[in-house]
């Protein structure tokens, strides 16, 4: 057997994401479902493949030579694209004396194809056609003996057109073709096979079908599409990964539940796996748009990073960096933002966030050893350029613009912006940071801490992460409790790193200013840009602890900016 692979469309319907990465290239659970196709074809007993190519075809060409496939596997270059017929006619040479197969690049499916090709030997008619019943894209009529009558679609108009369609199905992109057909398939031209059979049937020849009842088949042209195979796949191997092959012993993958969390500030969506007793979390960073690291990049080297580092962080069980899917170990819904909540005495409060300070200081000081900067998405480190452009301006143009609807330009504080700058780079104590050490980044499961959220992690002054922690707005703590666990936090850091107390005293102080200033750009930007108005209760809470933080911070060069935040209002104007 012989097969063409059909590998040359655009992808229009699956871009952006075509942009850079042709279809067939799509990964599930890190495979191309090129590869899949081609592994699949040889299981089958097929011994040889083409594959038609066009867009991104130096692509394609550039991951075949790159493997070690069993059987060869040749390219047709299409400078211009012929269709199916055109892509069939063009490898005219490639073809022998027997049935050859022709599979689109975009099936992702579990049907056997020794099956199919074995059906077609069965019988005498030139072509035979793979259907499924999907309901949403049945346009394929059969008569009572399994023939193609039409192909027209399943209208009512085209119902009462063509009386003999018994049934309607779907095509799914499988057919295994007699090389006679080949005599009806013009040459040097574009040509749709569809066009081709409807000339065979007037011409009294029969399409045959084979219709598949109980296995899988999913056209990955749209991103659902994609997702959901990408998620079948996936959910079942990260069950095995994570529990062992027996959670399938009295569980069926069809038992597998998949409910939707509430998502946070971030774009991702969040998903609760379950099979009986057992759970994982599913974290979907969205289908990759480029080449460069991503998000879902630095989520996986630095989680896995800090994993093995031992540092409190979910396990993380199954990924696939283009889908954007990684699946994490199951901590519960108990973040110390509830847990605080709960308590009555500053006491207490504070045997956990002397807790959360040990975890702190290691995931500073053991994450920094062996922290590889080309792991971050954004920047590798906390400098000039973050500090200025997405904690100050973020807070002029998102917050005092944005949220409170003036309108100040970002060069008015340049001086003071700077100045800042210098002062948390030229005093903090360099270690790995989490950007957002806040009490909605930690569970607690077990009395134990662990650290979630941690994809913007990059090399920076540790204060930055302590002062993140005291002054979250999720929570308010007393400025006595907070100066209190300061304390305790430098005394932890100074067990681990040689560290001064002036020089930790003003790291601190100016990584609470610049974090403040981060957290109201932020609150300002997903209350009114991303319409996330949960946010907005927290604008009080962090703007009162940024008035209160510059009254007691003594710069006379920060004096303009620091009378200017004096002044703001914790509600947009009106009108």
């Amino acid at each position: 057997m012989k097969t063409l692979i059909l590998a040359a469309g655009y992808g229009t319907r699956l871009l952006p994401y075509t942009n850079y990465t042709p279809k067939p290239l799509f990964t599930i659970a890190g495979r191309p479902i090129l590869h899949r196709l081609i592994d699949q074809l040889y299981e089958s007993g097929c011994h040889e493949i083409i594959l038609n190519v066009h867009h991104l075809h130096e692509k394609i060409q550039s991951y075949i030579q790159s493997q070690s496939f069993p059987i060869p596997v040749h390219l047709s270059h299409e400078p211009e694209i012929l269709g199916t017929g055109g892509a069939i006619q063009q490898v005219f040479s490639f073809w022998d004396e027997h049935p050859f197969m022709v599979i689109n690049g975009d099936v992702f499916t579990n049907i056997n194809f020794k099956t199919v090709y074995d059906f077609h030997l069965s019988h005498n008619d030139p072509v035979t056609l793979v259907l499924v019943n999907d309901p949403k894209l049945n346009t394929v009529g059969i008569d009572r003996d399994g023939n193609v009558v039409s192909f027209y679609g399943n209208s009512p108009e085209a119902k009462h057109r063509i009386k003999n369609a018994v049934q309607w199905l779907t095509f799914t992109g499988i057919h295994v073709i007699d090389p006679t057909i080949l005599d009806y398939i013009p040459k040097h031209s574009f040509s749709h096979i569809i066009d081709v059979y409807n000339t065979l049937i007037q011409k009294g020849f029969t399409i045959r079908t084979l219709t598949i009842h109980d296995q899988l088949w999913i056209d990955i042209g749209t991103p659902e599409t994609y997702q959901l195979a990408a998620r079948h796949v996936m959910t079942e191997q990260a069950l095995t990964i994570a529990f062992g092959a027996s959670v399938f012993q009295d569980q069926k993958p069809a038992d597998i539940s998949c409910e939707k969390l509430q998502g946070d500030g971030s774009d991702r969506q969040w998903f609760r796996i379950d099979l009986a007793n057992k759970s994982l979390i599913l974290a979907a960073h969205g289908i990759r748009t480029q080449d460069k690291t991503c998000e879902v990049d630095a989520y996986i080297d630095i989680g896995n990073h800090l994993f093995h580092k031992g540092i409190p962080v979910p396990k993380i069980f199954n990924f696939d960096r283009f889908s954007g899917m990684v699946y994490l170990e199951y901590l519960g819904n108990l973040h110390l933002q509830t847990l605080i909540q709960a308590q009555s005495s500053e006491s207490e409060m504070s045997r956990y966030y002397q807790q959360v300070i040990d975890v702190l200081i290691d995931f500073s000081v053991l994450g920094y050893e062996g922290f590889n900067p080309d792991w971050t998405f954004q920047t590798p480190a906390y400098n000039h350029e973050v500090i200025i452009d997405r904690e100050c301006h973020y807070f002029i143009n998102a917050f005092v613009n944005g949220y409170l609807g003036m309108n100040i330009h970002p060069d008015m504080f340049k001086k003071e912006f700077h100045i800042i700058a210098e002062r948390v780079l030229s005093h903090g104590t360099t270690g790995l940071m989490h950007r957002d050490f806040q009490s909605r980044n930690l569970l607690m499961k077990d009395d134990r801490v662990f650290v979630i959220d941690f994809q913007s992690a990059r090399i920076g002054p540790i204060e930055y992460d302590l002062a993140s922690l005291l002054i979250d707005p999720y929570v308010c703590l007393s400025l006595e409790c907070q100066h209190a666990l300061k304390e305790y936090g430098y005394e932890k850091l100074s067990t681990r790193r040689s560290v001064q107390k002036q020089e930790f005293d003003t790291a601190y102080m100016y990584c609470a200013l610049t974090r403040n200033l981060q957290i109201l750009g932020a609150f300002g930007f997903l209350s009114q840009v991303k319409g996330k108005l949960q946010f907005l209760s927290y604008i009080p809470a962090a703007l009162k602890t940024l008035k209160n933080h510059v009254q007691h911070i003594q710069d006379h060069e920060l004096s303009l900016f620091f009378k200017f935040i004096l002044t703001l209002n914790d509600k947009p104007k009106v009108g």
